[in-house]
This record gives structure tokens, sequence and C-alpha cells, in this order.
């Protein structure tokens, strides 16, 4: 399931960049469509799986689909610089996660609108001169790494 799960992401980013011609707007229904998968839930189950070391070695490699997709929207000038596909994965994981107390009603609409926040966040607006760098670790794929081997041994992850 947890490479299957993968897969989907990738095709995904794929469908979205041949629907959208604008790059964030592709993005966007990237966003959207990984909400709709609540990869929430499966993804983080990938820690210690022989998937996990293949899709971060794939996020270091340029031609991976959410890595063009990024550049796409940074070349274009609406994507924060300092933005990577982490930062787009972890939000992800994050929105479609079920609350404490399960899943209700409202969940997916309430992460669908969180997601458009979030993205508001991504996007470089005109006039907005320049922009304080983000705060925290850049979610990498040393970081995830280093994530994979605190959780495989039990340990909290760190900052640093």
């Amino acid at each position: 399931m947890a490479a299957e799960t993968v897969e989907a992401l990738y095709k995904a980013v794929r469908r979205a960049r041949e629907q959208e011609p604008d790059p964030f707007e592709a993005l966007r229904r990237f966003m959207h469509a990984a909400v709709e998968m609540k990869i929430g839930a499966v993804l983080p189950s990938l820690f210690g799986l022989p998937v996990m070391e293949r899709t971060i070695r794939e996020v270091r490699d340029p031609a991976h689909p959410l890595e063009e997709l990024l550049g796409e929207c940074k070349a274009a000038g609406v994507l924060r610089p300092d933005a990577v596909a982490g930062d787009v994965i972890f939000m992800i994981v994050r929105l479609t996660r079920p609350l404490p107390g399960g899943r209700f009603a409202e969940d997916v609409p309430l992460a669908h609108r969180q997601l458009e926040i979030y993205l508001g966040g991504l996007r470089v607006s005109p006039g907005a001169g320049r922009r304080k760098r983000l705060p925290g670790p850049v979610i990498d794929a040393a970081w995830f790494r280093r994530l994979r081997s605190r959780m495989v041994a039990g340990r909290a992850p760190r900052d640093n």
C-alpha cells in the first residue's frame, strides 16, 4: 500500500502539471488532490520501509515531478524561493492526519480551507518586497533521513 501511495502522489503531480498551465495553480491542484488521498495516515508508516529510502533518493533528483513543479513555480516568480518539496509533503501529511477524537464531517473541508491559507503563504505576491527567510529546519532529504533514523530508533526527532 505504501508504494502505491507514493506512486499515486507522483501521478497526481504529473496530472496537475498537464491540466494547469500556470505552475502555481498546478501546485494548488496537486496539493488538494493529495489532501483527498488522506496520505497523512499512510506516509508516516513508510519510515523503516525500503520505499522510504527510494523516495528520499528520488526527492533529491531534480527530475522528481514535485521538484520539477516547484522549480517551474520558482522560475515564474510565484513561489517563495526558500520553499522545498519537503515543506509541501509535510504540510499535506499534517493536514490529512485525523484530529484527536477521530474524523468528523468537516475534517476534509477544513483541511482544504487550511491548505488554501498555507498556499497563500507559499505564493510570492507582487510588491511584497523581500520576505524574511522561513524559520526552522529545511525539510530536505537529509532531514528526512535523520527523522527516519530517530523514529526507527524510537526517539523523537530534533531540529539539528
